[in-house]
C-alpha cells in the first residue's frame, strides 16, 4: 500500500527490483501456509499448557497420545522441527509434524527427550485438529534440559495467523469472524508503519483500500526472547512484503515488526505493536548476476 511519501523511494528501477528479488532469492525460505501452520501450533501450544491426564485425554478419541504414555507425565513441551504437507482437499489438510518431546518430570529439570513424527488431520476452516497418529517416538539415549514451549507455540500461532489477516485484508478479504479485540486491548500502544493509521481499527481500513490482487508478508528472523522479572515476550521479526497492486505493477516493501505480549488463559495478549519501513536491502554485485 503506497502513500505518496513512501512511493518515492519504492518506485524501484530495473536496477534496484534486481537487487532486491536477488536478496530475497538467496534468503527465500519454503513458503509458509500461514493458516494451517498457525492451526497446528496452536494446538501444541494448547497441549503444552494442558496437564493431559487420562480423563483429558479421553476427550480426544481420534489423538494416540503415545508421548504421554508414561503415566507419570501428564505435561511436556513439544519443539516443533518441521511441518511437511502430505495432503488436502477442500475441507481438510493431512500433515507430518516432525518434533522434540521433553517431558515435565517434577524436581528435575534434566529429562530424557523423544523424537516423534506425527500425522495431524485438520480441518481447514476451523483449524480443528481432527485425529493425530504418532508414527515414530524414539527415546534419546541422553538427557536435555528441559524447556517449555507453550508459549512459542502459541505466540507463533498468533504471528501467522495476525499475517494471513494482513495479505487477507490487503486484497480486501478480511477475517471478520477473527476477534482481534481479545488480543488487543485499549490499553495497546499501538504504531504501524503507515503514520496515518492510529489505531488498530484505522490500520484495518488503511489495508482494506489497498485494494491489492495479491498479497504476501514474507515472515524473516524470527525472534522470541522472554522479558526477564515478567511474563512478557518480546517478539521481532521482519516481513518482505511483495504485492501485486491494482494497475498490475509489482510493489516491494520491507518492515520490522516488533511486540510486547503475554499469554493469559492459552491467549496472546498484545501490549505494543510496531512496525516500521525499513530500507531496501540490496546485494552488492546482484546487478551484474541480474
Amino acid at each position: 500500500m503506497m502513500n505518496n511519501a513512501l512511493k518515492q523511494w519504492r518506485q524501484f528501477t530495473l536496477i534496484t527490483i534486481c537487487f532486491l528479488l536477488t536478496s530475497t532469492l538467496n534468503a527465500a525460505e519454503k513458503r509458509i501456509d500461514y493458516p494451517l501452520s498457525s492451526a497446528i501450533y496452536q494446538w501444541y501450544g494448547f497441549l503444552d499448557s494442558q496437564n493431559l491426564g487420562k480423563e483429558k485425554q479421553a476427550q480426544y478419541p481420534n489423538v494416540d497420545f503415545q508421548e504421554l504414555k508414561d503415566a507419570k507425565v501428564i505435561l511436556g513441551a513439544h519443539h516443533l522441527l518441521s511441518i511437511v504437507p502430505v495432503k488436502q482437499n477442500s475441507k481438510t489438510a493431512e500433515v507430518e509434524v516432525e518434533l522434540e518431546f521433553l517431558p515435565k518430570v517434577a524436581n528435575s529439570s534434566e529429562v530424557y527427550g523423544y523424537y516423534l513424527i506425527q500425522t495431524l488431520k485438520l480441518d481447514k476452516e476451523s483449524g480443528k485438529v481432527l485425529s493425530s497418529k504418532t508414527v515414530t517416538n524414539e527415546k534419546d539415549d541422553f538427557t536435555s534440559k528441559f524447556r517449555s514451549a507453550s508459549e512459542p507455540n502459541l505466540i507463533k500461532a498468533f504471528i501467522y495467523q495476525w499475517t494471513q489477516n494482513l495479505d487477507n485484508l490487503s486484497v480486501n478479504q478480511p477475517n471478520s469472524h477473527i476477534p482481534w479485540n481479545k488480543h488487543f486491548t485499549a490499553n495497546t500502544k499501538f504504531k504501524a508503519e503507515e503514520t496515518s493509521a492510529s489505531s488498530l481499527a484505522s490500520y484495518f481500513n488503511l489495508l482494506a483500500n489497498t485494494k491489492a490482487k495479491t498479497s504476501r508478508r514474507a515472515i524473516r528472523n524470527l525472534n522470541i526472547k522472554s522479558i526477564s522479572g515478567t511474563n512478557q515476550f518480546q517478539i521481532d521479526f521482519e516481513y518482505q512484503w511483495s504485492l501485486l497492486n491494482q494497475y498490475d505493477e509489482n510493489e516491494l516493501a520491507q518492515l520490522g515488526v516488533t511486540l510486547v505480549v503475554s499469554i493469559k488463559n492459552g491467549v496472546v495478549i498484545v501490549y505494543e505493536y510496531k512496525a516500521k519501513y525499513l530500507p531496501p536491502v540490496t546485494d552488492l554485485g546482484a546487478e551484474i548476476r541480474c
